[in-house]
């Protein structure tokens, strides 16, 4: 039997509780051709959502399928030494919350950390204090 759109995302919510304690959730986007899913997290202890990443594909399913497959394999890829991610922390400043935290991104380059960090909300809710290139785990 296949597996179901809420199956696949029931694996990615584990994945995602396991690593961090953090909730994931879907939205879905298409248009004529393709289906895009996004990923977004949820982290209670800072009350804050970021977007972890981003599928393209024919339908639902197979969108769901390559985000599973990124996510089970995210963090063998980044410690590869021809890794296609950056690693940044960032500190930033809630103005809801009245505090500062730091949070750790990947991505392809900044544009991509900045489009992440700042997902579906306003520049004004949070506050990017300082955000460094960590370093490429060795081999």
């Amino acid at each position: 039997m296949e597996e179901s759109k809420y199956q696949i995302e029931y694996n990615i919510r584990k994945l995602i509780q396991n690593d961090n304690n953090c909730s994931a959730h879907f939205e879905y986007e298409s248009n004529y051709t393709k289906v895009k899913v996004h990923l977004v997290t949820y982290n209670p202890a800072h009350k804050t959502h970021f977007l972890l990443h981003t599928t393209e594909a024919e339908s639902n399913l197979e969108a769901l399928k390559k985000m599973y497959d990124h996510v089970f394999n995210l963090k063998n890829t980044l410690k590869e030494k021809n890794s296609p991610y950056f690693l940044y922390s960032i500190e930033w400043y809630s103005k809801k919350e009245g505090k500062s935290q730091t949070s750790s991104f990947y991505g392809s380059d900044i544009q991509d950390i900045l489009r992440k960090f700042y997902y579906k909300r306003d520049f004004e809710d949070l506050t990017l204090l300082n955000m460094s290139l960590l370093p490429t785990p060795s081999v």
